[in-house]
């Protein structure tokens, strides 16, 4: 009802790749994670320095869906970190990398581009929410009017992501009161 009729199939693709998205959400001045870097191809990943980068990070998929592709990378020296809770080595994060390439992850199952962007930390107002991952709200807004709202909350059964195709809840969100009300 709100995106194929009311969308241009350009703004669609558009919202379909996440790098696109971050892209225009920077030029506009939206918050929103660092990009930290863009892999088009083998020899991108190749000739990338992970010492360059500390702590922790997240790499997508560009045009992935359901939550397929994303690494939440904890606790990164440079060689190593740990993601879902086991060690990950740098040539485990370029072979999945390679596979994002290939379009494993991808809408279309055709090539894809990963990207590294900044691991969101969870606030402490929404920390109690979720035992592990990152709680997030989507909003629907329609010719510049928020029509409707989701909270949606990382579990267990989604290993921390808050996708409801992996088992996140999404709470819906009465927007005249902001209370929760129905769960899925």
């Amino acid at each position: 009802l709100y995106i194929r009729p009311h969308n241009r199939r350009r703004a669609r693709d558009a919202a379909d790749d996440k790098l696109k998205t971050k892209k225009r959400l920077i030029r506009y001045g939206v918050p929103t994670p660092e990009l930290l870097t863009v892999f088009t191809s083998l020899r991108d990943v190749r000739a990338f320095d992970w010492a360059t980068i500390t702590g922790g990070f997240v790499l997508k998929p560009a045009r992935g869906y359901g939550g397929g592709g994303i690494m939440v990378v904890g606790k990164w020296d440079g060689a190593k970190g740990r993601s879902a809770g086991v060690d990950v080595t740098m040539q485990e994060l370029e072979a999945e990398i390679f596979s994002i390439l290939d379009g494993a992850y991808s809408l279309d199952n055709l090539p894809d581009v990963a990207f590294l962007e900044e691991r969101v930390v969870v606030s402490s107002a929404m920390r109690k929410l979720a035992k592990k991952g990152v709680p997030d709200i989507r909003i629907i807004v329609m010719h510049g009017v928020p029509v409707m709202a989701m909270l949606r909350l990382p579990t267990e059964a989604s290993n921390g992501k808050a996708n409801l195709h992996q088992g996140a809840l999404g709470l819906g969100i009465d927007l005249r009161t902001g209370i929760t009300t129905k769960a899925v």
